[in-house]
Order: C-alpha cells, then sequence, then structure tokens
C-alpha cells in the first residue's frame, strides 16, 4: 500500500475544523483511501495507532467504504456508491467536524457522516495512501467559532496547498519532504500569504534553477491607506544553492521567530529572512507552492512541531535524512 502524503497536523482535530483534500486519480481503476489516526504508524502490522476515520475507494465495485480501526478491531461503519469518473478529475472532498461526527461531502454533494469513534482531539495525523496523480491541496482550516484564515478559497493554479487552523506561534517549525519533477531548469515557490490579503505575502521564498540561486521576498502594501495595491520589495540572495541532485526526494525545515524565517534543507542551514513588516507572524495563514517553468513538485510529507525555544535553535535537525 502506497503511502502518497502523510503529515502531523499543526493542531489535532477539534469542532469547527474542516479538512478540504484535493486531488487527480491515475485511471479508472485507481484506489485511494484517506485516514485520520492517533498517530504516525510505521507499518500496516504496527497497531499503535488508532484511526478514527478512513474512507477508501473500491473502483471495482463502485463503493466507497468508511471504516474505523480501534484496539486492533475494524469496524465498518458506512459504504455509498459513486462514479469512479469523479475522481479522473479534479476533486474536492471536504471533512467537516461538527461536535458528534464528521461530514463527508465529494464536489459539493454531501455523501454520509461517521459518528466518532473516540476523542475528535486524539486524532493528529492524515494519511493518503493509494493511487493518485496528483495531491494539490491538504488545506486544515477552522469555521467555528472564529473562521481561520478569514479568506478560505482554492486556487487550482497551485502545485500544493496547505491553510492553517490557527495563528502561527514562534518556535513553531514546518517540515517538508518533497521530490522535484519535469524541467531541471526551471523554479519552485514558497509563498506564505498574509490572513487579511491572500495575495500579500509575509514571505516569497523561489528556488530558482536556471539562475542556481534562492530568493527571498515579500509582497506587501506600498501605502497603508491602499493595502490592496502591492508591491515586491528588495530580493535577497545570498545563501548556498543545495540542490544538485534532483533525483532523491528532500527535506526542507521552516523555522519561524517572532521576527523572521529560517530555512534548512537536509540538515544544513540556508538562510534566515527577516519579515518586511512587524507582528506578522501571527497573520501567516499557511503554506502555497507553485511550480514554474516546466518544474513540478510533489509533496510526500508536511509535519509541524513545536520548539520551546522561540528563537528555533537546532531547527535544522528536523530536516536531516
Amino acid at each position: 500500500m502506497a503511502v502518497l502524503f502523510e503529515g502531523k497536523l499543526i493542531q489535532n482535530l477539534e469542532f469547527g475544523h474542516i479538512l478540504e483534500i484535493g486531488g487527480k486519480a491515475d485511471n479508472e481503476e485507481s484506489w485511494f483511501s484517506i485516514s485520520l489516526a492517533t498517530g504516525k504508524c510505521s507499518s500496516k502490522a504496527d497497531f499503535s495507532c488508532d484511526i478514527g476515520f478512513q474512507m477508501t475507494t473500491n473502483p471495482l465495485e463502485e463503493k466507497i467504504l468508511f471504516k474505523q480501526l480501534i484496539n486492533m478491531q475494524t469496524q465498518e461503519v458506512d459504504d455509498i456508491d459513486f462514479d469512479p469518473a469523479e475522481f479522473r478529475q479534479y476533486f474536492k472532498i471536504l471533512i467537516t467536524m461538527d461536535e458528534q461526527k464528521f461530514h463527508v461531502s465529494i464536489n459539493r454533494q454531501s455523501v454520509t457522516f461517521v459518528r466518532y469513534c473516540l476523542p475528535l482531539n486524539a486524532l493528529s495525523t492524515l494519511k493518503i495512501e493509494g493511487h493518485l496523480m496528483v495531491i494539490k491541496q491538504v488545506d486544515h482550516r477552522k469555521y467555528f467559532p472564529t473562521p481561520w484564515p478569514l479568506i478560505q478559497i482554492s486556487d487550482d493554479n497551485l502545485m500544493f496547498s496547505q491553510d492553517l487552523p490557527i495563528t502561527l506561534q514562534a518556535g513553531h517549525v514546518m517540515v517538508m519532504t518533497m521530490k522535484l519533477l519535469g524541467k531541471t531548469n526551471g523554479r519552485f515557490n514558497l509563498n506564505f500569504p498574509h490572513g487579511d490579503n491572500n495575495k500579500s505575502l509575509v514571505a516569497h521564498i523561489s528556488v530558482r534553477f536556471d539562475r542556481r540561486t534562492i530568493v527571498r521576498n515579500a509582497k506587501l502594501p506600498l501605502m497603508t491607506s491602499n493595502p490592496y495595491r502591492l508591491q515586491y520589495g528588495i530580493e535577497e540572495t545570498l545563501c548556498d544553492f543545495p540542490f544538485d541532485d534532483l533525483s532523491k526526494p528532500f527535506k526542507l525545515a521552516v523555522g519561524f521567530t517572532p521576527n523572521s524565517l529560517k530555512m534548512a534543507k537536509d540538515g544544513i542551514f540556508l538562510f534566515e529572512f527577516a519579515f518586511r513588516s512587524s507582528h506578522v507572524l501571527s497573520s501567516i495563514t499557511g503554506l502555497k507552492i507553485l511550480g514554474l517553468n516546466g518544474m513540478r513538485v510533489r509533496l510526500y510529507a508536511l509535519d509541524h512541531f513545536h520548539l520551546d525555544d522561540v528563537q528555533c535553535q537546532g531547527f535544522e535537525s528536523y530536516s536531516d535524512t
């Protein structure tokens, strides 16, 4: 069973949370599953984790099965009919959490609900397995009691998106496992949007293979009187370019301090980028990844950790392979 994506959530699930997952299946026989678990299980035989929610597509029987795995006991809780063609185009699955159950919709159509079988806040990990051509979106949002991000829209032009349901705090570390595909002289961008205006970027990191440089910048309002008139500032480029071997996956760690963002690759520190305006850390709503000039990005994992040290000393080790 191929693991396509696995991530430790920034916050355990709660009433008021929404997960929006977007992707596309390989072909009409492709199956996949989405699981919400109490932790990461190293193998199928590892029963140290409970699974509070699992949906699995069965294209041959045109069914979607809903299961739970608690104390090594599997319980089938529902199955529904579905058309496999729904997943051969870009699809969106919405999992909404109320006080007692998961509500599931596919491409804006409500399909079923699944009652909680263990405390919702015990679920900390999302895993996607099976066969998908691409996973473009694993957005984790909040709709109650106060929506966050304030702007909750999907951008189909992105290679990957992850909105976050809470504001970032100093000491937070975001760890990505990814692989680059396509043209080797392309680019990929890591963007961190501002909550008040999703086109404004608190940090913009552009890894440019055509110039062998990593550009850091921000896209901010020109004037406080007109917050929607945005402009990039002065580019920062001073750092090594450790991307010589594109054949293998690699890890990036991003550490957030009160006034800056730090990045490391495969255990090696790369740079620190000072935020261009004050008190913006709590305005960052998530991560948006773009591939440019023929380069594609495949994300295998996105994990969230919090350090006691607000300056993220030693955060580089989280990217060590």
